[in-house]
This record gives C-alpha cells, structure tokens and sequence, in this order.
C-alpha cells in the first residue's frame, strides 16, 4: 500500500518538476534540448538483457542458441498466428467503405531485369544528393 502511494507521488512529482522545468526554459531550446537529452540518456535506469533465454522448457545461456532461437521464434511467428484466425466468409472489398479513392497508386509487377535495365538507363553524376 505504501509502495503504490510512494511510487503514485514520485511519478506524479517528477511530471511537475519536468513540467516546471520546460515551463521555466521554454524559450531557451538549446538548455529544453538538454533537458530532452536528459531524460532520454537516463543511466539511472538500466535495462539489461538476461545471459539466459528459455525457450521450449530449456534454459540457454550460449550466445549462438539465443539468437537461433530468437531467429526461430520470430520466423515462425506469423505463420502461427496466421494458423490461429479464423478464414473471414467476406471477400475483402467488403470491408472497403465504398469505392477505391481515385488518388491511390498502383504499382505493376516487376522483376530484376526491369529494374537493372532502369538502373543502367539512368546517367552517373546526375543526381542531386551526396554519393
């Protein structure tokens, strides 16, 4: 009980002494960005990763396992949820609220020889950005 109070009164002071703070320098950016810097790079709060995963009811602690199993985990992922939703009995135009908007684009299929033939149509030292 007494933590919940503690942790409701520190959240809400630290708002009010931000809040006073941006107030008192709104018209200085550089020290409002030092201000965001801050609070962006707080060292205070230390979020580290585990040295052990569990995955499928074993512990990992070799670098390699965890990331083939997080590589699993997540090439899998979609496949699984996809399996879990149900086939809707609507055909997809009909959730589109009346016609398509005239201003959308359509993008032809394509393939690599098309766009290497672009690629090689275009002229060297004709763009405008840095290379």
């Amino acid at each position: 009980m007494y933590r919940n109070m503690y942790n409701k009164l520190k959240k809400t002071s630290k708002a009010k002494y931000y809040t006073d703070l941006f107030e008192r320098y709104k018209h200085d950016i550089r020290k409002t960005w030092q201000i965001l810097f801050s609070l962006v790079m707080d060292t205070s709060n230390k979020n580290t990763l585990s040295d052990t995963f569990r995955m499928e009811n074993q512990k990992l602690t070799n670098l390699k396992a965890i990331a083939a199993g997080l590589c699993n985990y997540f090439t899998e992922v979609g496949l699984r949820l996809a399996k879990s939703i149900s086939r809707s009995r609507k055909e997809y135009h009909k959730y589109l609220p009346g016609t398509l908007n005239g201003n959308s684009i359509y993008l032809a299929p394509t393939d690599q020889n098309k766009i290497r033939n672009i690629i090689d149509s275009l002229h060297p030292k004709k763009s405008s950005g840095h290379d």
